[in-house]
């Protein structure tokens, strides 16, 4: 057979697996595709990129010595024998039977009990749980509307929340047991077919991140009954980060927090992914085998993708996309300056907030308090900063030196600044002996 595409990628599943330790491979990097005598290649989404002879390409025919690169891992294309044609079709064309596809053994999540699986489209390590707690949940309590029963290929089990543009829902994958949060958008105004083509794109650049502090993206696409957009991503269970806020909040807490949250960071603007949107509500808190909270980053790149299905905010200065409480100055003028700093200054803004339940400015130079987003836009970026042990005396000298740098009004203070240079520190301010 020809025609049919096959994925290289690291995920579980692909007919050309690549490196499970290669970080700048994706989950789902590149189809290849044998047409006729014409072999073809496709990004998939990948978040660094496919290219071929040190061109990143969409979309290319491979010919006798170009150079392939996905990822780490580079080849040459090389002239082959009519027999081994017959032999390259095959390989590229043999894909596993749904009739007898790869089962995976799986525990549930909620009541250890073991079970199987497909595992054709996701790894082995997802989370998973079984249909007696999947029907354990299923109620359509406290929705604010009629809830389905299904969107596309996922069981909805129960309402989560409703927010301005979206409803969450828990769900479960008909056939492979994913324990998902379902996001469906709610847009307000009809979408184009090449937005939401651009939309998808973007979303599945987030997909193929593969980080234990980022959320697991499982699918985006539509709800075919509906035609709305919807995410499926990994549920976390224990709530978000704003539930800790507080004046008296515990500092080690706080500070491993802040290193899953730069660790995130850190991986994602590796392989070139924004986020735009770091707040409490978007650092979502499960516990690990010691049970210490950890945090794992949510909604990456919604906010910027919204913004092109017209769905963000707009001023008479540009495009803004992101929440003005937690976000940068230059972000809240333009969201085409929203580069590594701003993400840098929403995440230290989220770490003040939990560290003293309020924002790095005074509300307001003449005692009122914010109110509305152009109030909340001037503040961010005209108002001073109130250093972070005025608030909090407890903070450490060494964290608030950082936190206080980060959250300064110009970008070019806090540009030479990493994620990755965070980390490290405050794992080691969280770390029991302090």
């Amino acid at each position: 057979m020809q025609g049919k595409a096959v994925l290289a990628g690291r995920v579980e599943g692909a007919q050309l697996r690549l490196p499970a330790d290669d970080l700048r491979a994706s989950r789902r990097h590149a189809t290849f595709e044998l047409t006729g005598d014409e072999l073809l290649v496709a990004d998939a989404g990948s978040s660094t990129g496919t290219y071929v002879n040190d061109q990143r390409v969409e979309r290319a025919t491979l010919g006798e010595n170009d150079l392939v690169r996905m990822g780490t891992l580079s080849f040459r294309v090389e002239r082959v024998t009519e027999v081994q044609k017959k032999e390259l079709r095959d390989v590229l064309t043999t894909r596993k039977s749904h009739k007898n596809p790869r089962i995976v053994s799986r525990r549930c999540r909620l009541c250890g009990a073991e079970g199987t699986s497909p595992g054709a489209l996701f790894a082995d390590d997802v989370a998973w749980i079984c249909e007696p707690c999947a029907d354990a949940r299923r109620s359509a309590e406290g929705c604010p509307e009629p809830m389905p029963t299904a969107i596309a290929d996922w069981q909805v089990l129960r309402f989560v929340e409703r927010g301005g543009m979206s409803i969450v829902f828990e769900a479960r994958h008909r056939t492979e047991g994913l324990h998902a949060a379902l996001k469906l958008l709610r847009l307000r105004t009809p979408v184009d077919e090449v937005r939401r083509r651009r939309f998808t794109r973007e979303q599945q650049l987030v997909a193929a991140l593969d980080h234990p502090a980022i959320v697991r993206a499982f699918e985006i696409g539509e709800d075919p009954s509906a035609s709305e957009v919807f995410i499926a991503s990994e549920f976390v269970a224990g709530g978000d980060a704003e539930q800790i806020s507080s004046p008296t909040s515990a500092l080690d807490q706080v500070f491993l927090l802040a290193a899953d949250l730069f660790s995130a960071l850190a991986y994602a603007h590796e392989h070139g992914v924004i986020h735009r949107d770091v707040k409490p509500p978007n650092l979502l808190l499960h516990r690990d085998e010691d049970g210490r909270l950890r945090g794992q980053l949510a909604d990456f790149g919604l906010a910027k993708s919204l913004q092109d299905l017209g769905e963000g905010y707009e001023t008479a200065d540009g495009e803004v996309a992101g929440s003005f409480e937690f976000m940068a100055p230059e972000q809240a003028l333009a969201l085409k300056d929203a580069g590594e700093a701003a993400d840098l200054y929403s995440a230290a803004a989220t770490i003040y907030y939990l560290l003293t339940e309020q924002l790095p400015f005074e509300p307001s130079p003449d005692g009122r308090r914010l109110q509305g987003l152009t109030r909340l836009a001037l503040a961010t970026i005209k108002h001073e900063r109130v250093p972070l042990r005025t608030r909090r005396p407890d903070v450490p000298e060494e964290a608030a030196r950082w936190i206080d740098l980060l959250v300064s009004r110009q970008p070019e203070r806090r540009a030479h600044v990493r994620a990755a240079t965070l980390v490290a520190t405050f794992a080691a301010l969280a770390a029991p002996t302090r």
